[in-house]
C-alpha cells in the first residue's frame, strides 16, 4: 500500500494526505457550523445533523492537523538519512557537522560533504 501512494502522490503522501483530509473535514466543519440566513449553503446538512457532525468533523480535523505536523518533519518525507542543505557551497565545517547530526538526535543521518553538493 505504501509504495502505492508513493508512486501515485509521491514520497511526500502522508503530508498530502493529511493536509487534504484536514481541508475536507474542516469545510464540513464550516458548513455543519454555517447559520441558517447564509440560505440553501447552510441547508445542505440536516438539521438534526449540524452539532454532531460539527463536533466530530472539528475534532477530527484538530487531529488530522496534528498528525500532519508530525509527519512533516518525519525522516521519511525528508528523505531517509540525508540530512538536506541548501544548495550552494557549505560553510559547515567538520566539527558543526557532528553537532548538526546531534542536534537531529539522528546518529544515521549523512551530511552530504562539498564535494557531493552541486
Amino acid at each position: 500500500m505504501v509504495q502505492l501512494l508513493e508512486r501515485l502522490i509521491g514520497a511526500n503522501w502522508r503530508t498530502t494526505l493529511t493536509g487534504y483530509g484536514t481541508a475536507i473535514l474542516a469545510t464540513l466543519a464550516a458548513l455543519a457550523a454555517a447559520p441558517y440566513e447564509l440560505g440553501d449553503l447552510a441547508t445542505i446538512i440536516p438539521p438534526e445533523w449540524k452539532a454532531r457532525l460539527f463536533a466530530v468533523s472539528a475534532a477530527a480535523a484538530f487531529v488530522l492537523k496534528l498528525v500532519n505536523a508530525h509527519v512533516s518533519k518525519d525522516a521519511v518525507v525528508s528523505g531517509g538519512t540525508i540530512l538536506h542543505l541548501p544548495p550552494g557551497p557549505s560553510r559547515i565545517v567538520e566539527s558543526s557537522r557532528e553537532r548538526l547530526i546531534e542536534a537531529a538526535g539522528r546518529a544515521d543521518l549523512v551530511v552530504p560533504s562539498d564535494d557531493v553538493r552541486s
